[in-house]
């Protein structure tokens, strides 16, 4: 499935992140974590996310035959990251489905970069080199923020929904958001806020120059057939004060 990402303050979709559904025999779906956790204890993940990179680029493929020349994010893990052959494999998924490299963008998630202790660097800038984007994820939620920003080649910060999702809460919350925006312009890197849920949070994340945000306000995550004609069919939500002033009231 994928979730679209709406660039500010151009409010044109941008890319798509790669999500995880397994919908059961009932139409509900399994949660991704349980997908997850099933995977890694039979030792799967690398297979698993070698088929969301080749599924991803399949997706760009189609895009492109459609006109819709956008990027889509995969998620990857610390395993991923310790192989040494995943950047050739990246090239020749790139080059079977004739799609550039840089419509990639690689989700590594800090969570588990934290918990990993052979993070492999050097496989981050084969990436990197490679053409391919580099973003860390759930921005926030680990130990060592900050070192990773300093330590790790990445070109784009996810704030996590978590801090997101309190943005309309206090100015404290609000406050802390817009350090993580600052932080990473500092550093030269594009910021993403995901966990988007309503206009309010849209408009504050605007006014914090966010780069791009990502969230249910938007699309919930659709699958990737439908994602091309989704595009063309987009239309930016009215953001003026006064349709805010009504959508608010809704809200509460």
């Amino acid at each position: 499935y994928l979730q679209p990402q709406v660039e500010l303050p151009s409010r044109r979709v941008v890319g798509a992140e790669a999500l995880l559904r397994w919908p059961r025999a009932d139409g509900r779906f399994v949660a991704p974590p349980d997908i997850l956790r099933v995977v890694e204890r039979i030792g799967l993940m690398p297979v698993l996310s070698r088929w969301v990179i080749q599924k991803a680029a399949q997706s760009l493929a189609a895009m492109a035959a459609a006109g819709c020349k956008l990027r889509v994010s995969v998620n990857v893990v610390a395993e991923d990251l310790n192989d040494p052959e995943l950047p050739i494999f990246i090239r020749q998924t790139c080059d079977t489905w004739r799609v550039a490299a840089s419509r990639l963008c690689f989700e590594i998630t800090e969570g588990r970069l934290v918990s990993s202790e052979g993070i492999s660097v050097r496989t981050l800038e084969a990436l990197r080199e490679g053409g391919g984007r580099l973003a860390l994820d759930d921005f926030g939620t680990g130990y060592s923020s900050m070192d990773y920003l300093r330590r790790l080649p990445v070109d784009e910060l996810k704030i996590d929904k978590s801090f997101v999702e309190r943005i309309t809460g206090t100015d404290n919350d609000r406050a802390i958001v817009e350090l993580m925006v600052r932080i990473a312009h500092t550093f030269g890197l594009e910021v993403v806020a995901e966990g988007v849920e309503n206009a309010k949070s849209w408009k504050l994340l605007a006014g914090l120059t966010c780069d791009e945000v990502q969230g249910f306000f938007i699309a919930r995550p659709m699958p990737a057939a439908q994602f091309s004609n989704w595009v063309k069919n987009w239309v930016p939500p009215d953001t003026t004060d006064e349709w805010l002033s009504t959508e608010f009231a809704a809200l509460n």
